[in-house]
């Protein structure tokens, strides 16, 4: 992804533009795009681990409650 933007900068540096046909919602798309990529990525760093701590809790509440 970072890949793709940064050829889109020196692309538009170079003097290179948009084709008309294009437009704003090819560039919505394209943002939208990268956007899910990026959120893709949350689950690795946040979820799993708040998942995990929360196991945890349930499993010492269960435990509690057999004792």
């Amino acid at each position: 992804m970072w890949g793709v933007l940064f050829a889109a900068q020196l692309a538009g540096h170079l003097g290179y533009s948009i084709p008309s046909g294009v437009g704003t919602l090819g560039l919505v798309r394209f943002v939208y795009c990268g956007l899910v990529m990026l959120v893709s990525l949350v689950p690795l760093l946040v979820a799993y681990p708040v998942a995990l701590i929360v196991m945890i809790l349930i499993a010492k509440v269960l435990i509690g409650l057999l004792v």
